[in-house]
C-alpha cells in the first residue's frame, strides 16, 4: 500500500536542570526539524525526524527549559482559574435548582441539565440562561440589516433555524442561503451570541475561513478575537466553526 505517512509516538521523561521532570510525547515522522508543542491542558508533545538522535532531541528540550516552565505554569494557571469559575457556576445552579425544585440530569455525553432546556432559570453544565430568543432574534435582525446596508440584498434568501448542535456553535450552507445555530448560545454572553451570527453571515461571502473571510469578520467585529476568546472559556468545548 502506498500513500500513507507513518510515524512511531513514544512518552518520554526528561530530567530538567531545574530538578523537575518533564513528561512528554515524541512523534518520529517525516518533518525537516524538531517541532514542540504545548497543548490547551499542559501536554508537551515533540516531532522530530526519524534519524535526530534521541541526545539531540533532549538537548532542544534543555534549551527551550525557561520557555516549557513559563508557558506550562502560565497554563496550569488559567486551568485552575477555569475550573474555580465552573465551580461557582455549578454551585449557583445547584443553589438555583434546589431553590425552585428543578430536575437536575445529564445527557448522553454527561453534561449537567438543570430546568427545562431554554427557558429562563435553566442551566447548561453551570452556564445560567441569559438571553431570550427575542435577544438572539434582534441581534439576527441587526445583522441581517448591516450586511444589506454593505453588501445589498443575498442572492438567495438567508434562512435562519435552531437546533441543540454536539459539536458546532453554528453552520452555514452558503449555495442554499441557510444558517443554523446552536440552541446553546441562549447560555453564553451576547457579545458572543454577535460574534456567532456575524461569523456565520460572513460565510455567505466566503465559504472558507480565508483572509478574505477574516477580513469580512473584522470589518463588523474588529475585536472578535477576544469575542472568540471568551466564547472558548464556556462550557461545553465545543469543536470550531464549520
Amino acid at each position: 500500500m502506498t500513500g500513507h505517512k507513518t510515524y512511531t509516538e513514544q512518552t518520554k521523561t526528561l530530567p530538567l536542570k531545574s530538578g523537575k521532570v518533564l513528561t512528554y510525547t515524541l512523534s518520529r515522522k517525516a518533518v525537516r526539524r524538531i517541532n514542540l508543542r504545548i497543548h490547551a491542558k499542559g501536554n508537551v508533545s515533540v516531532s522530530a525526524p526519524p534519524s535526530t538522535p534521541l541526545a539531540a532531541i533532549e538537548a532542544f528540550l534543555l534549551e527551550k527549559e525557561d520557555f516549557l516552565t513559563r508557558s506550562l505554569t502560565q497554563m496550569r494557571q488559567r486551568e485552575a482559574s477555569r475550573k474555580k469559575e465552573y465551580d461557582e457556576r455549578m454551585e449557583a445552579a445547584y443553589a438555583y435548582a434546589t431553590a425552585h425544585k428543578l430536575p437536575v440530569k445529564r445527557d448522553r455525553k454527561g453534561n449537567e441539565l438543570i430546568g427545562r432546556m431554554g427557558f429562563p432559570g435553566s442551566y447548561f453544565n453551570g452556564m445560567p440562561y441569559v438571553a431570550g430568543k427575542g435577544e438572539l432574534t434582534g441581534i439576527i435582525t441587526e445583522v441581517e440589516e448591516k450586511f444589506l446596508r454593505e453588501f445589498g440584498p443575498m442572492k438567495t434568501p438567508v434562512t435562519i433555524s435552531m437546533r441543540i448542535m454536539r459539536s458546532r456553535w453554528g453552520s452555514c450552507r452558503p449555495s442554499r442561503g441557510s444558517i443554523t445555530l446552536n440552541g446553546l448560545l441562549y447560555y453564553v454572553p451576547v457579545a458572543c451570541m454577535e460574534y456567532v451570527v456575524i461569523h456565520e453571515y460572513c460565510h455567505l461571502l466566503e465559504a472558507n475561513h480565508s483572509k478574505a473571510f477574516w477580513n469580512h469578520v473584522a470589518f463588523f467585529l474588529p475585536d472578535y478575537k477576544s469575542r472568540e476568546a471568551l466564547l472558548s472559556e464556556y462550557e461545553p468545548k465545543l469543536m470550531p466553526f464549520s
